[in-house]
């Protein structure tokens, strides 16, 4: 169970870290247009860049205790701009030690963001897709774990050019989502 709660967790952020920018709510700013990126990419363009992140955990059957981690990670323009590529150093907290990288893209046919993720605590690619709700980016992946479901939504709550704050929600079986943990990132 500790190592599947890893994986989950350590994916769960990974995936939630690396895509933010193209919410417009109040007092946020607008995306930042990167020369060297595809039009469809440069929505996610201010993303380029070192950042330091503080999560805090819920309490949930999967955190009994909750708590709080923190890492950076770093983003940069993939080949031919139809891309961003990111890494992620976990360095404390229950994840500390987890690594991991994800890579972005656009995927016209399902006219949608797509992230592409590999975890130092597990095999295999950890895929969810993205797109605008109410000026949010949002975020959904499902997976089985254990044989159960596992839901996981990805609300982009505020997305600064210098800050980020991503809500993560998560559910197994027919449990409904409940927040899980949120993530504050600046750029260093």
């Amino acid at each position: 169970m500790r190592k599947l709660t890893r994986v989950i967790f350590g994916l769960a952020m990974l995936a939630g870290l690396f895509v933010a920018g193209v919410s417009r709510g109040d007092g946020q700013a607008p995306a930042v247009k990167t020369a060297e990126l595809a039009p469809e990419m440069q929505k996610l363009g201010f993303l380029v860049g070192d950042w330091h992140y503080i999560n805090k955990f819920e309490k949930s059957k999967m955190m009994p205790d909750g708590g709080a981690s923190e890492g950076t990670y770093r983003a940069t323009i993939g080949p031919g701009g139809h891309s961003i590529l990111t890494d992620f150093e976990e360095t404390t907290g229950p994840m500390a030690g987890a690594a991991g990288h994800e890579v972005f893209t656009w995927d016209a046919a399902k006219s949608a963001f797509v992230g592409y993720a590999f975890s130092s605590d597990g095999a295999g690619c950890f895929t969810r897709t993205g797109s605008l709700e109410k000026d949010q980016l949002v975020f959904t992946r499902e997976m089985n774990a254990g044989g159960k479901t596992v839901r996981m939504r990805f609300v982009y709550t505020e997305a600064k050019t210098d800050a980020i704050t991503i809500e993560v929600y998560m559910s197994r079986g027919d449990a409904p989502l409940a927040l899980a943990f949120t993530t504050r990132a600046k750029k260093i």
